[in-house]
Formats: structure tokens, sequence, C-alpha cells
């Protein structure tokens, strides 16, 4: 299961925007910023309040961020978020990092909405993964 969303008020999504000023706001900025990603790029899709949707793209060769945005208040996000993922499916916790080859352990301690918020990722290394297994980096 994917860790719970911090439920907040906008103070808190306020004072998070201020400590990450790369994080682009709105549908507008978010719909330009997938454009200019180009076509190898990939996407993951996290949801760190409760009225927040953050779309963070990934160059698929480089597995860097190219761009992040948050919608905020954004209905047809909050729909999106809530049709494509799954954070009631899995009945146990989400492990922080993988046990085998230690992907992701670098950041497995971050806690808040930080958590969700990745520069890069990288790939599991270990020969039973499912293919793509990825971890934030």
């Amino acid at each position: 299961m994917a860790q719970p969303t911090t439920a907040t008020g906008d103070a808190e999504v306020q004072a998070f925007l201020a400590r990450h000023p790369e994080i682009l706001v709105g549908r507008e900025a978010h719909e330009k910023a997938e454009e200019d990603a180009g076509g190898d790029t990939f996407s993951i899709v996290n949801k760190p309040f409760d009225n927040v949707v953050m779309y963070q793209n990934f160059n698929a060769d480089t597995l860097e961020r190219v761009s992040v945005a948050v919608l905020i208040d954004d209905q047809k996000a909050l729909d999106y978020y809530k049709k494509y993922n799954k954070d009631d499916a899995e009945p146990e916790p989400e492990a922080k990092s993988c046990p085998g080859c230690g992907a992701g352990s670098s950041r497995a301690g971050l806690e808040g909405p930080e958590r969700f918020l990745m520069e890069r990722v990288v790939k599991c290394t270990c020969p039973k993964a499912p293919a793509g297994r990825m971890w934030s980096a």
C-alpha cells in the first residue's frame, strides 16, 4: 500500500511549496511541463496532501526528473489519482527500499510530503524483481 497522504491546511501546502521552488503549480504549468518533457519520459503521480496531486516526469534513459508540478484542489487530478492509483489495494505496507539490492535506501527515512518528491529513480537490480521495478534515489 502506498504511504498515506497528509491531511493538511493551506499553510502546510504553501510551506511545502516554499521549500521546493522547483515545483510548478497549476494545470497550465503541468500541461506545459509534460509537453516540454518530450516523448521518452515516464511519470510518477503521488498525492502528498489530501488536496494535492503531484506529477513528476522522468527521463526514461537517465532516470532523472525533468519536471514536477502540483495541482491543488483540482477535481480532475483528484479523480485521475483515485482511478489509477491503488492506495488501498495492497494488504501490507509497501517497503521503503529493496531488501535485496538496497535500491532506494538513501531515501527510506524520509517522512512527510518530502518522501514523495524525487530528483531521480533507480532500477532494482535483484534477479527476481518485477521488470521495471524502481525506487526513489
